[in-house]
């Protein structure tokens, strides 16, 4: 391969591997610094896309991501078969996930990878876990 040819040109005689990042049990990438919305998590978060059946199925689509959220009880989850735990079995309530929130961002301070005045605002933004971006209204 001419590693000075502008563009590239791929070698199509070799073959090269795809690294993906590790994920833990729920499908979230487990590298990095986890913002407190990943490490408390109400959805599975990827930064890939999937193509539907028929239009390139099983090749990835644009790069913005995706949310494939928790269900929010336990009979849903049993009826969908989904094999994460739901909302309600990991947080009981919206108290327990904001309290989740709270100890991930003030981990995040601990370690220096977050500001202790940003700790608040993580909380505010987890209070609101109705919104639009997971639709879960649990008691």
């Amino acid at each position: 391969m001419d590693r000075s040819a502008v563009p590239p040109v791929a070698d199509r005689s070799r073959r090269y591997t795809v690294l993906v990042p590790a994920v833990d049990a729920d499908g979230n990438e487990t590298a990095g610094v986890r913002a407190p919305m990943v490490a408390v998590p109400l959805a599975t978060y990827t930064g890939w896309n999937t193509r539907a059946p028929g239009q390139g199925h099983g090749a990835l689509h644009e790069f913005s991501g995706s949310t494939f959220p928790f269900a929010a009880t336990e009979d849903e989850r049993t009826i969908t078969g989904d094999p994460r735990p739901s909302v309600q079995q990991r947080y009981r309530d919206a108290d327990g996930y904001t309290a989740a929130i709270r100890a991930a961002a003030e981990d995040l301070v601990v370690r220096r990878f977050l500001l202790a005045e940003d700790v608040d605002r993580a909380v505010t933004a987890a209070a609101d876990w109705s919104s639009p971006r997971h639709r879960f209204e649990l008691p």
